[in-house]
């Protein structure tokens, strides 16, 4: 998936059909790697390992924190 494609939007659709997707999210988009044992924080303040790096990291968008399905 390609940044400009990475809209709330389209992360909701695909969700709606309980899909698992991949997406870069720019540096400053505010996530949760936690299960909300840490308040969100930017991405680029994330800490990553190998597997991380090479395989993505699942977390969840502060933009998604107000939806219910």
């Amino acid at each position: 998936m390609d940044t400009w494609y990475a809209t709330r939007d389209l992360m909701l659709f695909i969700e709606s059909l309980e899909k698992v997707y991949y997406c870069p999210l720019r540096a400053n988009r505010q996530v949760d790697d936690s299960v909300c044992a840490i308040p969100y924080r930017r991405v680029d303040s994330l800490e990553w390992d190998a597997g991380s790096l090479a395989h993505g990291k699942p977390s969840r968008s502060k933009a998604f924190t107000n939806i219910t399905k």
